[in-house]
Parts: C-alpha cells; structure tokens; sequence
C-alpha cells in the first residue's frame, strides 16, 4: 500500500492493518483493502492472482505532473505494461501495473483535446468567476490545478499558490466587488474559456499601492482560463489598471496603457 504514497505523493488519510485510505486530488478518495480482509463486506476473498499477472482492476489517473509521474511510478515498484503512446479516445497514456497486480493507467490529454464539453467549460468559468464575487476560496484548490500557471501574474509568481493570495488581496481591497458576465466564449478543442466582464467596488483596503479611499470604483477587462480534465490550468487577464488607480486617487481618467493583474 505504500506504492501510492511513494508513486504519487498522496497523503494517507487512514491507516489499519487491513485497510488504507488516500486523498486524491479533486476531494475524492482511493481506498484498498488486504485481500483477505475484504471478504468482510462482500462475502467472497478475491482471487490472488499468479506471480506476474493481473487483476480486472484498472487505476485511471491524470497526474498534476505527469512527466514526473512515470518515472516515480517505476521507482516505486510499479511494472510497465506498455509505454507511452496516444490513446484512440483522444489521451496519451501509459500502463503499469502494481506491486499487487492492479493495472495503473497514467494519462494526459492529447494536444488539442481538452477533455471537457462546452457546458461543462462554461460551468467551470461561472464557478471560477464566483470566486472573484464571492471571496470564498474553499473551491480554489478543486478548480486550479496544482501545475496552475498564472500567464498575467504581473508583480507575483506565476504560481498557483501566488495567485490564491493575488485574490484573497483584491477581496480585502474591494470586498463587496461585483462582476456582470458581458459575453463568454467557448473553444472547447483547446479547452479555453473567454469572459469579457464590467465591475464594481468600493475601496477599502490597500491596492495598487493606494490606501483604501472608500470610493466606488468600476472596472472592466477580459479574463482568458484554459482548463484541462476539469481543473484550470492557465489563466491570463487584461484590464484597464490605469483608469482605475485613477479613481481610487480620484483623479480624472486619462488615456493610457492597460496593465495586468
């Protein structure tokens, strides 16, 4: 049971001679069981199978990074069934099988397929958009990948933990922000989401290296997320940050460059 751990990372939430529990990515679990154990809730011990062969299991995972993912597999003991090769069903992925005989599957999207219908994009966008509106972050780590890159990361990392925190501090500076949805577009081969969007905000903490003012702000811009397998893996953002240091010192607009945040 330590090959998850050591093949993946995975924290081991429970611990019992007969039964071990992992967190996966995404909030869900991956139990297993000594064999002889799980005959308590089924009635029947699964067969052992022969030195070398198989189980009818089949562990399908899309690892945050993947190319650190395989050879992590092998050094935890895991037996290639078959190298890495792209998948009819539009993955590249590559077979291994367990110390116990269960056939792990690690997988990426072929380049071009996102994994992801456009409703199920659009959903996605709307959620992460409530972020921005909400302030609750307890979605954050479900929606970005651990691999997230922020491509206008400005003055911060471009990492996901960075962006957590760019966030959290936009929240504090205008906490009773409010977005409209102008138009969202969906280009589902690539797994790209645009919003375009208008805001509004009263000013009441530090942004912009401007003290909270508690002047009501409006804003506007275009936010670009790219999502893979149900979590964003890229996010770029424009919009118009001179017009609104502008307001927040309250001065009258002026034209100028359109900075990222």
């Amino acid at each position: 049971m330590a090959f998850y751990s050591a093949a993946f990372g995975w924290s081991q939430t429970v611990s019992t001679p007969v039964y071990a529990e992992f967190a996966l990515p995404g909030g869900m679990r991956l139990g297993l069981y000594h064999r002889e154990s799980f005959g308590r809730h089924t009635g029947r011990v699964p067969a052992r199978p022969a030195r070398g062969e198989l189980t009818a299991t089949e562990l399908y995972f899309y690892p945050d990074d993947f190319e650190a993912a395989l050879p992590r597999a092998a050094a935890a003991g895991a037996r290639k069934l078959s190298e890495l090769a792209a998948r009819e069903w539009g993955d590249e992925a590559a077979y291994f099988a367990d110390p116990d005989g269960n056939v792990v599957v690690l997988a990426r999207p072929l380049a071009g397929s996102a994994g992801e219908s456009p409703a199920a994009l659009r959903a996605i966008a709307r959620r992460w958009l409530e972020l921005w509106e909400t302030g609750d972050l307890s979605s954050f780590d479900e929606l970005h990948a651990a691999s997230f890159v922020d491509r206008s990361a400005a003055d911060r990392p471009p990492d996901r933990a960075a962006f957590r925190e760019g966030l959290r501090d936009f929240r504090l500076a205008f906490p009773d922000f409010e977005a409209t949805e102008i138009e969202l577009l969906v280009d589902a081969a690539s797994g790209k989401v645009t919003v375009r969007w208008s805001a509004t905000g009263t000013h009441r903490g530090t942004f912009l290296g401007v003290a909270g003012s508690g002047r009501r702000v409006r804003l506007g811009g275009i936010e670009i997320i790219r999502v893979e397998r149900g979590r964003i893996v890229e996010r770029w953002g424009e919009w118009d940050g001179l017009a609104l240091l502008e307001q927040l010192r309250g001065l009258p607009p002026s034209p100028g460059a359109r900075p990222r945040r």
